[in-house]
């Protein structure tokens, strides 16, 4: 309900600000207020007939055209359009390339929202993009080549990249073909982790700023030799075109679309009003592809755009600095600041160097864009002339890549906040109209300090938010508790990289309390391994099982981490979060590491959890004859469901409303068993798989992480 209440006060404030402009802007606002009226009637109603779908994943075998194509080091990835739907397709044929008609084969899957907290969200991004299914190819067949138009996409991207290859290092040839067609196939995977992290990403996907090079460029070479209406509609169609060649990427559309309705403002005679040309442009967008609205492409396009509009201004009374520069400074910093709710929702960062990258970075990208694209136009008549050309771009890209490794080794210039609550991202921005609105009103400053507050208030309850997380990460285990400000972890299994950086990023945790290790099997240690040697976090304790049955050389030898040995009976009290040690008993004999599992016991104020590691029947039998009291909230079932254990005498101790199975759909050991899925049912045990379900989350409530996302959107 407090969420409710606070959501609806800075909404009230900016719709009160927002009349009092009505009577100086009228006719803007009341066009906006109209489109944001109408898109959100869309919105519901596509919700609303497009329910979430669960359907089970089915074997397809479809013919269609591939659109476009995208290489990794997992293999190729294309998009094919089919009579019925497109679909996302998965190979390891690397023959595949645009306007070919394929034939393919495979078990197909529903796009899903992701699995963890920080994860992917693969419904939202292929739903914006239209795609229906996704599938990895069995079988594949090739059936006719050079299908229009898209042959000429394919015919582009080779021009591009055999030229390039002939003048060019690798690392700098992926960059400029990321430039030109936004393409990152073949781009340097640490320059961009390092564009990233530095905040200049849009250098190397086609935005607005390549559209408005070009389109400057063509319209000054074509006002030469033709009358200047002509040469507008020459220029608006070229500009589609290469949005076409180069993927159609939002902010490509959305550049296209307010440079066409700017070229007919001027062949009609009209004066153009850019803000209505936003909306406008963001309005069909979104009446083509509802689900853009949640796409992090629509959203930071969308928002740098409006930024250039409504929150440059302010930045501009810095009246000491020179106006060049000022206006300079001011467009980077309203940037920045106005989209910055949304880079910390999407990528959990926000870096300081941009502001300062980006006033050297972005001038000198016309003479990337437009040198790397003559060097390719003139590589056919004159090779010293394109080879002088790319080595203006190559010094270019070392001054962007230095600058880049420069910065970053500063420490503290990149802000790891995590995600912002959606209270928190609205009062954000009401504080910022409350800044940007010059309404001279004595009053107004207590409401810009009440919601600067509340601000505080809804950051710092949603970082000492108490929570157990169950990551689900395929084959393995993984827990993350938090409390107070405090994170610990309990296993961390495969896909690392994949679930618990993203989701340790997501809530803006840098600095871990204490991992707990049951057992050095990879399905539970692989990921403890990669989080003791990543830079970007730091672990304070290591609690490992203190019996000889185990060997933690390996991880000893990479921490630095202080290492506490644990047994049954000794209790932990960590910042609101009660461990008691379950097993092992250092006097006791067990016959692996398996069996002599790190079992744990842990009390929060919302429930207590009891984690079993891969403890067999004969170790549950040992607990329980001790006398030690087992009851929980959840059980994290031992040894991911396997027959071995889980006993109905230990689920009938333990009583847990929940036990949760962490396994690997299809996986080889066939977990869970049925054996263990009955006992669950007999004894009246709700069990809760992780890839069926997703992370399970405890806090005041017990669901599941895609349980929320249906009830967050669908109702």
């Amino acid at each position: 309900m407090w969420h409710g209440g606070l959501a609806c006060f800075p909404i009230g404030v900016i719709a009160f600000l927002m009349v009092l402009e009505i009577k100086k802007r009228e006719e803007r606002i009341l066009v906006i207020l109209a489109i944001v009226s109408f898109i959100l009637g869309i919105l519901r109603g596509r919700f609303a007939f497009a329910p979430y779908r669960t359907q089970e994943d089915l074997p397809l075998d479809v013919v269609g055209i591939v659109q476009t194509v995208r290489s990794s080091q997992s293999g190729l990835s294309f998009v094919m359009q089919t009579k019925d739907a497109r679909i996302r397709v998965w190979t390891d044929v690397q023959d595949v390339r645009e306007g070919d008609q394929v034939r393919v084969c495979g078990m197909g899957e529903v796009p899903q929202p992701p699995a963890n907290p920080g994860g992917f969200d693969t419904l939202i991004y292929d739903g914006a993009r239209g795609v229906k299914w996704e599938l990895k190819a069995e079988e594949i067949e090739i059936l006719s080549r050079g299908h229009r138009p898209y042959v000429f996409r394919y015919l582009f991207l080779s021009r591009i990249r055999s030229t390039l290859e002939s003048l060019l290092p690798k690392e700098q040839e992926g960059a400029i073909l990321a430039i030109l067609a936004g393409d990152r196939s073949d781009m340097d995977a640490g320059m961009t982790e390092a564009f990233q992290d530095c905040g200049i990403a849009h250098i190397i996907a086609v935005s607005g700023l390549h559209v408005q090079v070009l389109c400057t460029m063509l319209e000054w070479c074509l006002g030469k030799i033709m009358a200047r209406k002509k040469a507008l509609a020459v220029t608006g169609g070229c500009v589609w075109g290469y949005c076409f060649l180069t993927g159609g990427a939002v902010s490509t559309i959305r550049a296209a679309m307010m440079l066409t309705l700017r070229f007919g403002a001027v062949l009609c005679g009209r004066k153009e009003d850019p803000l209505n040309s936003l909306g406008l442009s963001a309005l069909c967008v979104l009446l083509w592809r509802p689900l853009y609205l949640f796409d992090a492409a629509f959203q930071l396009s969308f928002m740098a755009t409006l930024a250039l509009f409504v929150a440059r201004r302010p930045w501009l009374r810095c009246y000491r600095i020179p106006m060049k520069l000022r206006r300079s400074l001011a467009t980077a910093l309203a940037v920045v600041t106005w989209s910055a709710p949304v880079t910390l929702l999407h990528f959990h960062q926000i870096s300081l160097y941009a502001v300062l990258l980006n006033l050297l970075v972005v001038p000198l990208m016309s003479i990337v864009i437009l040198a790397s694209l003559g060097a390719v136009l003139l590589s056919h008549f004159s090779a010293d002339l394109a080879r002088f050309l790319v080595g203006c771009v190559y010094y270019v890209l070392v001054f962007y890549r230095e600058g880049c490794g420069l910065m970053l080794r500063w420490r503290g210039g990149i802000l790891r906040l995590g995600a912002m609550p959606g209270s928190a991202v609205l009062l954000y921005y009401t504080l910022y109209i409350l800044w940007i609105i010059p309404i001279r009103v004595r009053k107004i400053r207590f409401l810009h300090i009440g919601c600067f507050v509340l601000f505080c208030v809804i950051l710092c309850l949603h970082h000492l938010q108490t929570q157990a997380l169950f990551l689900s990460i395929g084959q393995g285990d993984c827990m993350l508790l938090r409390s107070r400000g405090r994170a610990y972890i309990i296993d961390a299994g495969p896909g690392y990289d994949r679930c618990l950086k993203p989701c340790l990023e997501y809530y803006g945790i840098r600095q871990i309390d204490g991992v707990f290790v049951t057992h050095m099997d990879k399905d539970h240690s692989e990921g403890v391994l990669r989080l003791l040697t990543d830079p970007d976090f730091n672990v304070q304790a290591l609690y490992l099982p203190d019996h000889p049955v185990h060997d933690f050389h390996e991880l000893l030898w990479v921490s630095s981490a202080e290492v506490h040995w644990l047994s049954k009976g000794e209790q932990l009290h960590l910042s609101g979060i009660d461990i008691r040690v379950l097993s092992p008993d250092p006097s006791e004999t067990y016959i692996d590491e398996n069996s002599g599992s790190l079992c744990l016991q842990a009390r929060t104020k919302h429930g207590t959890i009891c984690c079993m590691g891969d403890a067999d029947q004969d170790t549950e039998q040992r607990i329980l004859t001790a006398g030690l009291d087992v009851r929980c909230t959840v059980l994290k079932v031992g040894h991911h469901g396997s027959r071995t254990s889980s006993s109905e005498a230990f689920l009938t101790a333990a009583a847990p409303q929940a036990a949760w199975i962490s396994c690997k759909k299809n996986n080889s050991y066939g977990h869970p068993h049925q054996e263990v899925l009955k006992r669950l049912r007999a004894c009246g045990i709700q069990p809760v798989i992780s890839y069926e379900t997703g992370c399970l989350i405890m806090d005041e409530d017990l669901y599941t992480y895609q349980e929320a996302f249906r009830k967050r959107w669908m109702q």
